[in-house]
Formats: C-alpha cells, sequence, structure tokens
C-alpha cells in the first residue's frame, strides 16, 4: 500500500482551541519552505536603498530605538504632508491556488488626525487611492481600521469594517490570510498581543504583482509619527 508523503497536518492541535495566531496557523512547516517566497523585517536595520519612499513635505524615515528595532515615519507639519514606502521588487501575486500571509506591528501618534496604510499594493505614489491591492486602511478623522482590498481586473473595491479602533501611542497588530479558495481571512491583536477581532471577507483580488507598501498622511497640521515594529509577508510557490 502506498503512504502519502506529505504529513496531515492539524492546526488546532487535537482540541477545538483557537489557535494562538489566527493569520499565521496554517504557515507551511520548515521542511516544507521551498515552496514558499517569504520577506519579513524586524526593522533591526533600515536600508533607505530597499525603499521606494515618496514624501509630501519633509518628513523623514529613521530607525528609532525599541526592543527587536523599529523604525519610524514622521510628517512635517502640513496639513496634507504625508510619507508613503513601497518595498523595491514586486515579488508578490495572489495566484490560483496559492495561500498568501501578510502581517505587521505598528503605533500611530495621532489616531484620528492622521489616514493609514499598511498591505501589499502596486508600487504607486499614492497608496490610499491606489488601483491593486490587499491592504488595511485607517481613514482621517476616525480611529476605525478597514481591510480593503481593490483589483483593477474586477473593476471593484472591497471595504471590509473590522470592527477595531486604532488608539494612540499604542500598538496593534493587523494580518490577512488568503486560505486560496476564495475567502481572506484577517485578525487584529491590542497593545498586549490579545485579539480584539477578527472575521472573513470574500475574495477581490488583485492579479498584478505587489509588494509590501506602508504610509501615513495628515489629516491635521501637525508632525505626526507612524512607527513600525515589523512586517511580515509570504505566499505559496510552485517550483
Amino acid at each position: 500500500m502506498s503512504r502519502s508523503q506529505t504529513p496531515t497536518r492539524w492546526p488546532n492541535g487535537l482540541t477545538n482551541a483557537a489557535p494562538a495566531n489566527l493569520v499565521l496557523h496554517k504557515y507551511p512547516l520548515p521542511f516544507e519552505m521551498k515552496d514558499i517566497t517569504q520577506w519579513w523585517s524586524d526593522f533591526d536595520r533600515y536600508r533607505s536603498a530597499d525603499w521606494t519612499v515618496t514624501t509630501v513635505g519633509t518628513g523623514t524615515v529613521a530607525e528609532i530605538a525599541g526592543v527587536g528595532g523599529l523604525i519610524r515615519l514622521a510628517t512635517s507639519a502640513g496639513a496634507t504632508d504625508a510619507i508613503y514606502m513601497d518595498k523595491v521588487g514586486e515579488q508578490f501575486q495572489f495566484v490560483t491556488g496559492a495561500q498568501v500571509w501578510f502581517q505587521g506591528r505598528f503605533r500611530v501618534s495621532d489616531a484620528v488626525n492622521t489616514e493609514l496604510v499598511g498591505g501589499l499594493q502596486i508600487t504607486d505614489t499614492a497608496p490610499m487611492a491606489v488601483s491593486d491591492g490587499v491592504y488595511f486602511h485607517k481613514p482621517s478623522g476616525a480611529a476605525r481600521l478597514f481591510l480593503v482590498q481593490v483589483s483593477a481586473a474586477t473593476g471593484l473595491t472591497t471595504t471590509t469594517d473590522t470592527g477595531v479602533d486604532v488608539a494612540s501611542n499604542a500598538f496593534a497588530t493587523a494580518g490577512y490570510f488568503y486560505d486560496a479558495n476564495g475567502t481572506v481571512f484577517w485578525a487584529i491583536k491590542d497593545t498586549n498581543g490579545v485579539v480584539v477581532g477578527d472575521g472573513s471577507a470574500p475574495a477581490n483580488l488583485p492579479t498584478v504583482t505587489l509588494t509590501p507598501s506602508l504610509g501615513i498622511l495628515n489629516a491635521a497640521a501637525a508632525i505626526h509619527d507612524l512607527d513600525i515594529d515589523y512586517v511580515f509577508v509570504a505566499q505559496n510557490l510552485v517550483r
């Protein structure tokens, strides 16, 4: 009798307890890594050559002190000043049968008077109005975080209200997982690592290559900071 060479995985163990990480609990085991492309940064070192940075005003991107490494996107004080960052090289793409993971940890100095973006997008100088991407977005004038899927191929934008508000000067972790079967699952943790919101949405996916994209836009005339602790992205490969 032939035997399967692929082990059966039990993401929840042998209980019905929820996994500790709702986004990454199905991430491949180490011996499966040849089937994965991934990129992540703990920002213990910031190399400007790795990023395409668009600045409105005279804002800066720099490492700051913090356990594990942090970078700070600090805007200048104009009412519409901004800083956007796209990682150089679009190496991720939503394709048939491939799972995709994204997760990042961040904090913002003003949760109301800023607009935030973080996720996978095409390289663009205006990520708040990008044509292709799957990303988290916090509009100006409110603290609520949304998951946005926008695709030029479908001509549709799908916006999911996470029901979670970002708090000023407090870290939050936001992530999503595309299951390769038509659903995007998302989860958000508070500064203590406690899940404060999770859910799912039908997939409305871009078809083009994408890259990690981060950004902050002022909604009031003051300097605002967006601190990034880490960003992690991965997807399945067939090779």
